[in-house]
């Protein structure tokens, strides 16, 4: 394949961009059957290359990466090999792909149900428009994209969004490290605290750890304690088929049906992420009647979330993409002729809600795990299914079982239109404590949601829980005693002790009702309210857990505000309770002192007041901002003044940088009384087959640039990531089962650096480390004079680097535009099919060599013999 450069760092290079321009076009012989490229001589004894596979706009065959679409939806960004076609025209570069029915059949297509497919798996290059009517495959060579056109009879009914799994990316051999650093250090004491998520990946297993290590040093008592924690170790595997994940050691499982506990042993869940995002959370399905061939509009909130064509009779739209849990589908149908139905379809959402035909499950089996010493650690087995049946129900269900203990929920979760969304259950629980005695009770669980949007109310959750005396979790039955009277003493991160409320129980004041309350009030303009209320009662007590919170926050051009107030009141189980009032004021200084610039950024001015029941009233006032081209330095000062310490200040600082964020902080209290520094560290790194590479701290899937030798390239669409030295870079937080695209930014590169192809499109599944390797060329750039005996050679010759292959052509006067070229080498320039009509030229740069100061490209003679 020809690829030529044809601007240099923004600017032209006259004679060859016009040559290069009108040589790969094919744009001035498209009309001819031959074109003489004498007429572009300007001289008689000027000759000609044999042009021949040029002259109808022809490329060379071979393997090129594409971006695919199925009738205008992009489909996949793939490899595919291309050979020469007399069939083909100007734009596709004379090429055509070759194709076979299993990638076809991945596409959606449904190429097996044609009379001839048993003999189409056979076939490793298909004609598709021999087999299947007005289909068409289209391929434009300039901007690498395929078009496969298809009549919807033989499409399968893929939701929106839809990726077929064969594409996706299971990741390469990696090993991996998240490190999370903090320390603290005072007068009296310091400590520091590390935290390390490492793991491998290969073969599509993933195995993960989690480990902690703190130490704590009072200085003034001559006393030090540390220790190691291994939290959690354990595989991951994604099971294809089933949708779904499994998880071998130790971990946590988390659902909506039961209270998350910690275990060791195996779990198999349904996955979400695998389904495409038209199809994932809850959205109702909606039906209609098309009068004529039509376009279906829905909005939600306001915004349109799903559009498609339909052809006149009954439709059914069953992959909306949900914006949010609450809000109603405003449909639109519009007619060929002008015709417009309207109608509404009322919708309100609660987590629990399934679409129709929907099933998803979650087996655990193995030892429960809390870490709690209290605690025993018997065997137990839970699973739950749930499923979208018709008339916007949902029907969910779940066991669990142990020696001392079997519980079984029966729940059902309704889309109720224009009374919003509610979910009800009962767990049934027999339970043997402590104390050996048997208990048998039930808990009844209503959840309610509704979306007031005309007065911009949202009920976000409205819920209740009432369980009868009797009534256990699997949690209180592992307890070896029943109770503990004595709170835990345990250390802060700054080394003070404190006990925890949390760890005090006792089993003989079970949980009897809670009631919990969220609500958000829009006022447009003017702002926004929300509140919240929590409340816990208990069986033998008179004793209540209370928690209130009320707020109003607005924002315009000068500044934003916010006034709170809140109430925590758990006097009765733990002798605490507490009312606080806090309001703060931000306020940009950039719209006073004009637009920030790339250095400088935002600033801010900060100021808070807070009053609690306690007397620790205290006041603050200070300024944050960040410093940088890209952000990457930020800064925090404060100042002010409470009841306890009197006037107390505050400086922090982070850096963040393609290897990691770093921070500091330094407290003062009046007088020098009390002084602690504070620093943290965090980052990354992967251990691939190209070496060690640092960077930014990890998310559960992560990319690994791989552009081989081009340094210091940004990676677009993130936050201060380079490549390092090698080409390396870490592009952290990838989609799972998503299109990710991921682009190198060329303004970035340097003047011995060109990228084939910027962009990749990637799939990557989940935990993954997946690569996007990227084609460079590292080296000089010159622009070679070569002749013959004295004569330039022939123009449109073919000019190839030997040692590298890479390919140029020769333009007026032997001129020929290399790039990638290493100090030395030879060239190979052909000019027709026979041996005669070849010559071989060395090359060699030196630092005396005539160089293009503002393009860094080196100008050479070459004699070719």
């Amino acid at each position: 394949m020809v690829r030529v450069k044809l601007n240099f760092s923004g600017k032209t290079f006259s004679v060859n961009t016009i040559f290069y321009s009108l040589l790969l076009s094919g744009n001035f012989v498209y009309a001819r059957d031959y074109f003489n490229p004498a007429l572009l001589l300007n001289t008689e004894n000027s000759r000609v290359a044999d042009l021949s596979s040029f002259e109808q706009g022809f490329q060379l065959p071979g393997n090129y990466q594409v971006n695919v679409y199925v009738n205008d939806n992009f489909a996949v960004s793939k490899e595919l090999n291309f050979f020469q076609s007399e069939q083909s025209d100007v734009i596709s570069g004379g090429l055509e792909p070759c194709i076979d029915s299993k990638w076809l059949l991945s596409l959606g297509i449904k190429i097996y149900d044609l009379p001839e497919a048993e003999t189409l798996q056979y076939k490793s290059c298909l004609d598709l428009k021999e087999y299947i009517a007005d289909a068409s495959v289209t391929y434009n060579f300039n901007i690498q994209r395929l078009d496969i056109s298809i009549p919807q009879i033989w499409m399968k009914n893929n939701a929106h969004g839809y990726i077929p799994p064969s594409e996706w990316d299971p990741g390469i051999t990696a090993a991996f490290l998240n490190y999370n650093l903090n320390g603290n250090v005072t007068d009296k004491s310091d400590s520091i605290f590390l935290s390390l998520n490492s793991g491998f990946n290969i073969a599509g297993f993933r195995f993960k750890n989690l480990s902690t290590y703190n130490y704590f040093n009072q200085r003034d008592e001559n006393t030090h304690r540390s220790d190691w924690n291994n939290v959690q170790s354990f595989v991951e595997k994604s099971i294809i088929p089933l949708k779904s994940e499994l998880i071998l050691g130790d971990s946590n499982v988390q659902n909506m049906i039961f209270d998350g506990i910690g275990f060791r042993g195996a779990r198999v869940y349904s996955s979400e992420a695998m389904l495409p995002s038209s199809m994932q959370g809850y959205a109702p399905v909606v039906r209609g009647i098309a009068n004529s061939k039509s376009i279906i509009t829905i909005r939600q909130n306001g915004y349109i979330v799903y559009q498609t064509n339909v052809n006149p009779g009954p439709f059914e739209i069953t992959d909306i993409s949900a914006m949010a849990l609450s809000g109603d589908l405003d449909v639109t149908v519009e007619g060929s002729a002008g015709t417009v139905q309207h109608f509404v379809v009322p919708y309100s959402g609660i987590p629990i809600l399934l679409r129709e035909g929907r099933t998803t499950f979650d087996i655990t089996a193995g030892e429960f795990r809390s870490g709690n010493k209290e605690q025993d650690n018997p065997l137990f087995f839970q699973g739950t299914l749930s499923r979208g049946i018709g008339s916007n129900i949902t029907l969910f269900s779940g066991a669990q079982i142990a020696s001392k203990y079997q519980a079984a929920l029966l729940g059902i979760g309704r889309n109720m239109g224009t009374l919003g969304a509610f979910s009800f259950d009962l767990t049934h629980a027999n339970s043997t404590l402590a104390d050996n005695k048997d208990y048998k009770g039930q808990s009844y669980r209503l959840l309610y949601s509704k979306s007031l949007n005309q007065f911009g109310t949202t009920l976000q959750l409205l819920g209740y829980r009432y369980s009868t005396k009797g009534f256990y979790t699997l949690n209180d039955v592992t307890y070896k005693s029943m109770e503990r009277f004595s709170p835990e003493e345990k250390i802060d991160e700054f080394g003070n002790s404190y006990y925890d409320p949390s760890s005090y129980y006792n089993l003989n004041y079970t949980k009897k009702g809670r009631f919990q309350l969220s609500i958000n009030q829009n006022l447009g303009p003017h702002g926004s309210l929300y509140g919240s209320a929590n409340y816990q009662s208990y069986w033998n007590s008179s004793k209540t857990v209370k928690n209130y919170q009320i707020g109003y926050s607005n924002a315009n051009k000068y500044f934003t505000y916010s006034v709170s107030w809140s109430m925590q009141d758990s006097s009765s189980m733990y002798n605490q309770k507490s009312n606080s009032i806090a309001a703060s004021i931000t306020v940009p200084l950039n719209a006073f002192f004009g637009s920030r610039d790339r250095v400088t950024n935002e600033i801010y001015s900060n100021s808070s007041v807070v009053q609690n029941s306690f007397g620790g009233n205290s006041i603050q006032t200070g300024i944050n901002g960040s410093l940088g081209k890209n952000r990457q330095f930020s800064y925090n000062l404060q100042q002010g003044r409470n009841n306890e310490t009197g006037g107390f200040g505050m400086a922090s600082t982070h850096l963040d940088t393609k290897y990691g964020r770093a921070g500091a902080n330094y407290s003062f209290t009046a007088g020098g009384k009390e002084k602690s520094f504070n620093y943290d560290l965090a980052g990354g790194l992967i251990i691939h087959s190209g070496g060690i590479t640092l960077g930014q701290t990890l998310g559960d899937t992560n990319v690994l640039i791989d552009a081989k030798g081009a340094k210091d390239v940004k990676i677009e669409n993130s936050t201060n990531i380079h490549t390092n030295s090698k080409g390396y870079a870490i592009l952290p937080f990838a989609e799972n089962y998503r299109l990710n695209r991921i682009a190198l930014e060329a303004d970035s590169l340097n003047d011995q650096t060109e990228i084939l192809t910027n962009v990749q499109n990637l799939v990557p599944m989940k935990g993954a480390i997946v690569r996007a390797k990227f084609d460079t060329r590292i080296g000089q750039r010159a622009l070679m004079t070569i002749k013959h005996f004295g004569e330039y050679v022939p123009y449109g010759s073919t000019v190839t680097e030997e040692e590298q292959n890479i390919t140029s052509l020769a333009g007026l006067e032997g001129q020929a535009f290399l790039s990638g070229l290493k100090e030395q080498g030879r060239l190979k320039i052909s000019w027709g099919s026979s041996e005669n009509e070849s010559c071989h030229a060395p090359y060699a740069f030196i630092q005396q060599e005539k160089q293009n100061s503002d393009d860094g490209i080196k100008m050479l003679e070459l004699n070719c013999l």
